[in-house]
């Protein structure tokens, strides 16, 4: 319990800095919001991090889950996107009266996926 208690600490810390950097960032232009951010890495009285092994194995760890549900999601809105395009091509190939042979082998679709099509 004590760890889920410090990650919300975390958590509410990190939100607590986000909302006061939108705030003093909030009307500034690009070139403005990059001095404000220049300055605020080169105060010498900005406190650092804290840092102890368990948060940072958390951190990392949660990195690599995030770093892998993207490139899943990747690799599967690609083959979604490539199936798309299969069947639209054979919708097309079959308004344009094309045979369902030819259909198939340029497609690679079944003759029940084909005729479903509309």
């Amino acid at each position: 319990m004590a760890l889920l208690q410090t990650d919300q600490g975390l958590v509410q810390e990190m939100r607590r800095i986000r909302e006061q950097i939108s705030r003093d960032i909030q009307g500034l232009t690009l070139e403005q919001e990059l001095a404000y951010f220049d300055q605020l890495l080169a105060d010498p009285q900005r406190p650092e991090p804290k840092v102890d092994e368990g948060n940072l194995k958390r951190y990392r760890d949660l990195k690599n889950v995030i770093d892998t549900a993207r490139e899943e999601g990747r690799k599967q809105g690609k083959a979604e996107w490539e199936r798309y395009k299969t069947l639209e091509t054979a919708r097309k190939l079959k308004l344009f009266g094309m045979g369902m042979e030819v259909i198939v082998k340029a497609t690679g679709l079944t003759i029940g996926e084909i005729e479903t099509l509309r």
